[in-house]
């Protein structure tokens, strides 16, 4: 796979300014390998055949031939590039978008000084490692370094970027905290933490203050699926004679309480003292006027669990992923370019605006993570430990306001990837990442053909093809 300048795989990052037209050559040298590349966090809107979706937006970029990405970079913040075929992801085929706006534009710059390029920490795994930028080592001297001067405050930027567990993280920075104040490319009211949970396909900004006495501090990333851990520097630096990088004027932050640790996903640790949830946090933007009404045009719940298969000729029963029953599978053709030629047996496509999301698991053991694409979506209420109900047992629940108390319809924090634990419900949930390939997903149709902006001249094709009947004679 030939990376462009600018991007690169894993530990090398590409920033672009917003509304930056992006082009962006994919040649693909995996042999017997089709595969795309997806610009998480990027709405597509102007060019929704550059999403990078197999058989949904494009063809799979086959083996020895290029495919040219051309788009607006239309979504300000930290976003992610990855492959997009269900296990390039686990080889490290994936980087760092940094979309930056101008400075007056950019709610959070009071809380910050500098925002350098290099300051951006890719979490991912192979095996049972974890990688920092591409780096796993127990030596801290091979670590990804982050230079800092004293008296300043730094933006710094970090993603998970998944692998083969796809578990959430914690990072902290040894005698430091961090001011968190950006989801998934959204702002958020800023909250101060000593550890950041983060799980598969998000992306965390957080301002990090540099007023401890001038060493090299230590930046740990661990996980609670294996005993390793990523490591990352963070070095004061001098000059060359020593003297520290004060500054005249050092900025005061504003005074915000210390919590023990903010996390994105929800389960258990939420209830502790001094955990920060989704459910605690606020954005920055307040919720538009027609969706803070709490009667909604549509509501669509998407139950998902697994289903043992019958044992096949190797004699190994398989569970299989379903979502209202229905396991999905992808159509023979892009959909996007080529219409529903002849839908795939499995396929879904929905469309609606408020969605209600239940993991009804039976035999999973594991949280789900799931990305929507294209869009973001409000996180406006969220429950735990939901009895085992049938589906039209929930839905009345709902309707008596017994199922999920309490929505925030003021100012909810804006998303494109959350995690479902394994018994839950969420609000506007979308497209699975983390279980894709396996049949765990849904196809949203928003608008109608007319509303589609023309296929690109010469777009690549492809589909199913059954010859004429004739005999050899």
């Amino acid at each position: 796979m030939s990376i462009p300048p600018g991007f690169g795989k894993s530990s090398i990052n590409g920033r672009v300014c917003k509304n930056d037209i992006l082009v962006v050559d994919v040649v693909n040298r995996l042999p017997g390998q089709g595969v795309a590349i997806h610009w998480r966090g990027q709405s597509q809107k102007e060019s929704p055949y550059m999403d990078g979706v197999p058989m949904i937006t494009q063809c799979p970029i086959s083996s020895y031939t290029t495919f040219q990405y051309k788009f607006r970079a239309s979504h300000a913040g930290t976003h992610l590039w990855h492959a997009h075929t269900g296990n390039e992801v686990l080889d490290n085929l994936f980087g760092a978008l940094i979309v930056r706006k101008a400075g007056r534009m950019e709610k959070s710059k009071r809380w910050y000084d500098k925002d350098e390029k290099d300051h951006t920490l890719i979490f991912s795994e192979w095996g049972s490692s974890i990688l920092v930028n591409g780096v796993s080592s127990p030596r801290d001297d091979l670590a990804p370094t982050l230079v800092v001067d004293e008296g300043f405050r730094y933006r710094i930027r970090i993603a998970h970027a998944g692998g083969s567990e796809g578990c959430p993280f914690y990072f902290r920075i040894e005698n430091h905290t961090m001011l968190v104040v950006v989801l998934d490319g959204a702002d958020i009211q800023p909250i101060r933490t000593s550890v950041i949970k983060i799980a598969q396909g998000e992306r965390i900004d957080f301002i990090l203050e540099a007023s401890n006495e001038p060493q090299t501090y230590l930046a740990q990333v661990e996980s609670n699926c294996t005993e390793s851990f990523g490591l990352a520097k963070i070095k004061y630096s001098t000059t060359l004679n020593g003297a520290k990088h004060v500054p005249q004027h050092i900025p005061q932050t504003e005074s915000f309480p210390i919590n023990r640790l903010v996390s994105t996903v929800y389960n258990d640790e939420c209830d502790r003292n001094g955990a920060i949830c989704l459910s605690h946090m606020s954005s920055l933007k307040k919720i538009p006027e027609d969706l803070s009404q709490k009667q909604v045009d549509i509501k669509l719940y998407l139950p998902f669990d697994y289903v043992l298969l019958a044992a096949g000729m190797s004699g190994i029963r398989e569970l299989r992923p379903r979502m209202n029953n229905i396991t999905f599978m992808f159509p023979p053709s892009p959909i996007l370019s080529q219409g529903f030629q002849k839908a795939a047996k499995g396929s879904s496509a929905v469309k609606e605006i408020q969605k209600n999301v239940q993991n009804h698991t039976l035999s999973d053991i594991s949280d789900h993570v799931f990305h929507l694409h294209g869009q973001s979506f409000y996180v406006t209420s969220l429950a735990k430990n939901i009895p085992p109900l049938p589906v039209s047992e929930l839905k009345k629940l709902d309707e008596k306001g017994l199922l999920l108390k309490e929505r925030n319809l003021i100012d909810p924090v804006i998303k494109d990837t959350i995690t479902v634990p394994r018994s839950g419900y969420w609000l506007l949930h979308e497209q699975s990442s983390s279980e894709w390939a396996k049949g765990l997903d849904v196809v949203l149709k928003v608008g109608g053909k007319t509303d589609l902006p023309p296929v690109p001249d010469n777009f690549p094709t492809c589909g199913s093809w059954v010859g004429p009947q004739f005999f050899l004679i």
